[in-house]
């Protein structure tokens, strides 16, 4: 992570971290600025006074996480906004700095939730556009592309609280290249933690055909106050295609989409006493199969092509 106020900095070797990168958005060398650079002595903290959006969209991009103070016009970009003063959000941000910066060294992921289920919140669509740009830059020049996918990417459909990003590339072996300047951007290679959980290689099929067209790499968001699921797939493959295709029927049919929601609610209650969703996760399986020849139609009958702009 290379924040505006340090560029001496040079790449994380395979081994190596580079510092914690904390953006303070309101103020340039003010009292928060000195207070966080004092609590952490090992992070390099930037403080920007009055910017214009792109100044802090570059600078979200490159940190790991961004403060903004009072009235902050470019909000969408920080992963949080006090006010002038406030002594319990700026402890709420430290200790939040704390966890993520203790589980990205320790390539570790928050603990394991139930599948609660929460109403749907346009707040998710700007935390995925600030995480997915995070994740763009850590692959460091090659071409890809992020979508915000799953179901907090379908307005009106309740969801559990954490956003799923689909980056597309040309090859897969681009992600593995990746995999060291992700995991200092705080996403974790999943298969190095959990390789038995469903999907974590390789997405379950839905159309038959070669089972390369199904594979992926799987990364999650250290932060347990950005929890993010990061699916890597290749441009043009069956299951890039099926993400979008997903997204895009349940956002353009509202009967499929309650019907899903019903079926979330109900397997969501079923399974409030598990230590994870992996089991939730699966019980969806058959409906999904199901849903795939009402899915398809609606592709032929409108024309959908996936390829659109990214959401």
């Amino acid at each position: 992570m290379d924040p505006l106020a340090d560029e001496s900095e040079g790449s994380p070797g395979a081994d190596a971290f580079s510092p914690l990168a904390l953006v303070v958005v309101g103020e340039d060398d003010g009292v928060v600025v000195r207070r966080l650079r004092a609590a952490r002595p090992d992070a390099v903290v930037t403080g920007l006074g009055p910017v214009d959006a792109a100044t802090v969209a570059h600078a979200s991009a490159t940190a790991h996480l961004v403060l903004g103070i009072g009235e902050v016009s470019a909000g969408a970009w920080c992963d949080a906004v006090i006010a002038e003063g406030d002594e319990d959000g700026l402890s709420r941000f430290l200790a939040r700095a704390a966890e993520v910066e203790e589980r990205r060294r320790a390539r570790r992921l928050p603990p394991d939730t139930p599948p609660i289920l929460e109403s749907w919140s346009p707040r998710w669509a700007v935390d995925a556009a600030r995480l997915g740009a995070r994740i763009a830059a850590a692959f460091d020049g090659v071409p890809v592309r992020v979508d915000h996918i799953g179901s907090t990417a379908v307005p009106g459909l309740r969801a559990k609280p954490i956003i799923d990003l689909q980056v597309g590339v040309r090859d897969l072996a681009d992600a593995d290249a990746a995999e060291q300047r992700l995991g200092d951007a705080g996403f974790v290679n999943v298969q190095r933690i959990v390789p038995g959980a469903p999907g974590v290689s390789r997405d379950n099929a839905r159309t038959g055909g070669d089972p390369d067209e199904w594979s992926r790499r799987l990364f999650a968001s250290v932060d347990a106050r950005a929890r993010a699921i990061v699916h890597v797939r290749r441009v043009g493959a069956s299951n890039w295609r099926y993400a979008l295709l997903f997204r895009d029927w349940l956002r353009a049919d509202p009967e499929a989409r309650d019907e899903y929601a019903a079926l979330k609610t109900a397997l969501a209650s079923a399974h409030r006493g598990d230590r994870d969703f992996d089991d939730y996760a699966r019980a969806k399986d058959h409906w999904f199969d199901r849903a795939q020849g009402e899915m398809e139609a609606w592709a032929r009958v409108t024309g959908w092509v996936p390829g659109g702009r990214g959401a």
